[in-house]
Formats: C-alpha cells, sequence, structure tokens
C-alpha cells in the first residue's frame, strides 16, 4: 500500500493527526482522568462492606419458548391467545403463558462487589515473555475475554458512561476467546507486543486504586501501540497477517475502558471497530483457516452488526461469501456455544436486520413510496427472515425439550440466553417491518409485535451472571421503542386510500426508527 491509501483506508490508527500528545486538548483530557480516577477510587474505599452477592436466578428458557406457542405459527396471534381486535384493552392485556415463574432477583450493587487491589508495577522485576508481562503488571489478558462477547458495542460504553460500576462487572475468563491465544503470540510481532503491554498496562489502571503517574505511562504505551500499528498498516504483507488484525480488535478493549474515564464518546471505539473491518475485508473470507483466525472473525461478527445498525447500512458481514464463512464454522456440542449451529442462525438472521431497516426506510421514503413493486419485493424477504427467525426459535426449543426429556436438561448458558434474547429481538423487529410494508396485516401484526415487546421486557428482568447488562441492555431498548410508539401503529385507517395510508405508514415508521435508534 502507498502511504497515501495507507493514510486514507486505515486512518483510524493513524496517530499524527490532531490530536497527538503534544495537543493541548490531550493534556487536559489526562488531567481530568487522573482527578476522575481518584475521586473513583474514594467512592471504592468508602464502601468497605464484603456483602456475599449470593447467586443469580437460573433462566428458564423452555419456560419461555413454551409460552411462545406451538409449532411454525410460533409467534402468531393463535398460538399467543390473543384478542384480535386492534383495541387499547386488548393489547395492554396480552400476556404470553409461561410454564416457569421466575423469582424478581434485582441484580445487586456492583459496589458490594470486592474489587481486586493490585501491587504496583514498579514493583516486579520482570524475566521475559508473557509470563513476565502478566507479573509486572499483575493482570491476565485472558481476564478481559468478556469484552469480546458478541453483545458488546458502542452501547456498552454509554451504559459504562451512565454508571463507571459496570465495567467492573466485566472482568472473567470465557474459553472461547481469541484472548486466550494471545500469550502463545507473545514475541512474534513487534506491533501486537506493544498492543498486549498496552492493554494490559489500561486494564491494570482500570481496574485498580489510581496512580496519576501510572496513568501518563500507560498513554504512551498506547502511543507507541497506534505507531507500530501505523508502520505494520502500511506493509503490504505485514496488512493481511493475523496478528495485525487481533492487535487492532484488542486496541477497541483498550477503548472501552478508557471512555469511562474521558467523555463517554465511542469515536475512538468506533475508529477501531471500523478499522478491524478494513482489515477483514482486505483479507478476504478465504483467508481465515487457523482456529487463530477463525476466533478472530467470530469475535468481529457482534461488532460489524451493531456498527451497521448504527450507521444505518447493511452489514457487509451478510455477502455470501461470509455467510458461508461464518455457516463453516458450527460445530455440535453438548452444550450450546457461539459455534453452535443454531446460534449461528439466529445471528445470521440479526446480521440482516440492520440492512433490512436501512431498506425500509429507503422504500418508504419520498422517493420509495409509490413504487409498489419495491414494496412488494422488500415485503417478500422481509417474510422469508421473519420465517427464518421463527424457525430458528422453533429449533432451539426442540433442542431444550430433547435434552430435558433425555434426563440431561441444558444448562443455560449466557450464550444460549443471548441468542434466544436476539433472535426475539429480530422478530419483533421483522413484524414491525411487515407491519409498515403491508397495511392489511398491520393491526394483527402489531398485537404480535407487543407481545414479543413484552416478552423481552419480562426476560430482562431475569438476569444471568454478572455481564448480562450488555444484552439485556440492548433487548430493552428495542422493547421500549415498540411499546413506546403502539398508538399509532393500532390505528384503523381502512377507510383512508392508498395513498393516504402510505403517507401514515411513512409517518409511522420514521417515529418507530427515531426511537429505536435513540434507545
Amino acid at each position: 500500500m502507498t502511504e497515501e491509501s495507507t493514510q486514507r483506508e486505515f486512518r483510524f490508527i493513524v496517530v499524527n493527526g490532531p490530536n497527538t500528545a503534544e495537543d493541548p486538548g490531550v493534556r487536559t483530557a489526562i488531567r481530568k482522568q487522573a482527578a476522575k480516577d481518584v475521586v473513583a477510587a474514594r467512592k471504592k474505599v468508602g464502601n468497605r462492606s464484603r456483602v456475599n452477592v449470593g447467586q443469580y436466578p437460573e433462566f428458564d428458557a423452555l419456560g419461555v419458548l413454551q409460552g411462545l406457542g406451538k409449532g411454525r405459527n410460533l409467534g402468531s396471534i393463535e398460538s399467543a391467545g390473543l384478542d384480535t381486535e386492534p383495541s387499547t384493552e386488548a393489547t395492554q392485556a396480552i400476556v404470553w403463558k409461561r410454564l416457569g415463574q421466575y423469582d424478581r432477583v434485582s441484580q445487586p450493587s456492583v459496589r458490594t462487589q470486592p474489587v481486586r487491589v493490585l501491587p504496583s508495577p514498579l514493583a516486579v522485576n520482570p524475566t521475559n515473555g508473557y509470563e513476565a508481562l502478566r507479573a509486572k503488571y499483575s493482570f491476565d489478558i485472558s481476564d478481559l475475554s468478556n469484552l469480546t462477547m458478541f453483545s458488546i458495542s458502542r452501547s456498552t460504553i454509554a451504559a459504562i458512561t451512565r454508571n463507571s460500576d459496570l465495567l467492573y462487572t466485566l472482568p472473567g475468563k470465557q474459553n472461547a476467546s481469541y484472548l486466550s491465544l494471545v500469550p502463545a503470540r507473545q514475541g512474534h510481532k513487534p506491533y501486537l507486543d506493544a498492543v498486549i503491554e498496552c492493554v494490559i498496562a489500561k486494564a491494570r489502571s482500570a481496574f485498580s486504586p489510581p496512580n496519576a503517574g501510572f496513568a501518563m505511562r500507560v498513554m504512551k504505551l498506547h502511543t507507541r501501540a497506534l505507531r507500530a500499528i501505523q508502520q505494520a498498516v502500511g506493509d503490504e504483507k505485514a496488512s493481511r497477517d493475523a496478528d495485525l488484525l487481533c492487535a487492532v480488535q484488542m486496541l477497541s478493549l483498550y477503548e472501552l475502558s478508557l471512555q469511562v474515564f474521558l467523555s463517554g464518546k465511542p469515536s475512538a471505539f468506533i475508529h477501531h471497530v471500523n478499522g478491524s473491518a478494513n482489515l477483514m475485508r482486505h483479507r478476504s473470507p478465504s483467508s481465515f483457516t487457523t482456529p487463530y483466525e477463525q476466533m478472530l472473525f467470530l469475535a468481529h461478527i457482534g461488532l460489524a452488526h451493531s456498527e451497521a445498525f448504527y450507521k444505518g447500512e447493511e452489514c457487509y458481514l451478510t455477502q455470501p461469501e461470509w455467510i458461508s464463512l461464518y455457516e463453516s464454522l458450527a460445530e455440535e456440542t453438548s452444550d450450546l456455544t457461539d459455534r453452535s449451529p443454531v446460534v449461528i442462525r439466529m445471528r445470521i438472521a440479526l446480521l440482516h436486520s440492520p440492512g433490512m431497516i436501512a431498506a425500509t426506510s429507503r422504500a418508504l421514503s419520498s422517493k420509495g413510496q409509490c413504487d409498489p413493486d419495491m414494496l412488494l419485493a422488500l415485503e417478500l424477504k422481509t417474510r422469508e427472515l421473519h420465517q427464518d427467525v421463527l424457525d430458528c426459535i422453533e429449533e432451539y426449543k426442540d433442542r431444550l425439550l430433547r435434552t430435558t426429556l433425555t434426563g440431561r436438561p441444558e444448562k443455560q448458558s449466557t450464550t444460549g440466553r443471548e441468542a434466544l434474547g436476539s433472535a426475539l429481538e429480530c422478530l419483533g423487529l421483522y413484524k414491525r417491518m411487515l407491519a409498515a410494508l403491508s397495511e392489511p396485516d398491520r393491526l394483527a401484526l402489531e398485537i404480535e409485535c407487543q407481545a414479543v415487546a413484552l416478552t423481552m421486557l419480562q426476560m430482562s428482568d431475569q438476569p444471568l451472571g454478572r455481564q448480562s447488562w450488555v444484552h439485556t441492555g440492548i433487548e430493552h431498548g428495542v422493547a421500549l421503542a415498540i411499546q413506546e410508539t403502539r398508538k399509532s401503529w393500532e390505528e384503523n385507517l381502512s377507510d383512508q386510500s392508498w395513498l393516504e395510508q402510505r403517507l401514515a405508514s411513512r409517518k409511522r415508521w420514521q417515529t418507530f426508527h427515531n426511537h429505536l435508534m435513540q434507545g
């Protein structure tokens, strides 16, 4: 790559721009960071109690799914047992029967959980390799594995900015993460070594008492890492290296913890996610062959989806060659994982949703309003995806029933709970799209849509582990967007002309879309 093309395509890692370390604004940010570190530490010290937070209630996925109905009409009016009259009283009375009743246990305050106090990194005499680095900073990179799960997005930063305590719920090991392979990569590439130390140092700083001098050291490590990556991107061979993709993905972890202490704006995080996408496309799907490369790909899928959603565009991973790669990674295992076929199918349906939302907005705009062929083609595609989601949920339900009947009930993992929530999120979105595109079915679909939203809200009250807020927050936002805009979707416009109905549909959709993006 030429230097000019490097600056254009990979500007996310350029460090010789307006925000270098010499910039007064950056120095001000550093001082603010140090001050906020002090305030946060004083708050922690003020709570010396050690409360036993107890066990979280087990999430009963089978109870939820058995309440959704039977057969391939899952999510329909008939299966939910609902009145088809679009009255306010009927929709307010919507309740989907579920087998299990959940205990309403509020998630305990993170402040009651002890925060590990780490020794000073300056007091350790390092030897060689990753173990020396871990000893130097008293932190293991695999403890950040939860930051690589599917639901992590810029909304995670927004939530942590509103409540910095949430950051302390994230450390913990996950087996299915590329971070478990990072220690073995130490010493292979200088730029990866620089990023590993930078991220570990930042994590050590974020999860331990503040130290203004150490905060400055972390900033220097970050600058050094960015410069090393910039040089690697400019090299054609290095730009296709899996270690470079790993390094850029790891920098997004740095930004997740950094934004808590700065403005909370996710701009740097977004730049690194976009940079990962650029490197992914630069490599092409055929180059993801080793377990290391495949785990890097899996870690990028959720981020690619969320960025496409916020940008209002089609996710590039829905292209056939990327879908084929994703499907090829499916593995049947006794417990649900990120590679379980049903989980992959659920997430593929979710990957299509940003593009379908954008297409619906275009079709209902002033330019596409009077094109019946466009509306019909989009409606048929939406119905196909809607059925795919129903089939996925039914398959997940059958799996749970099968394991229950064999006497070995499936463990309700975070992956299963997250995948089910994503599927219901998809179901609600596709029902709203169909209601916008098919006026004759709108009133009936709206009742179903409200039922799905209600179920998502009920599920969000059933936490599964300390990190459950990451995915339940997204579900909660979609459900509220559906509920808060229900009134206009329940209006009977059968006595109006086709054009008047389409204009009303456009207005309804724009209102819903605005609520969705704000959520």
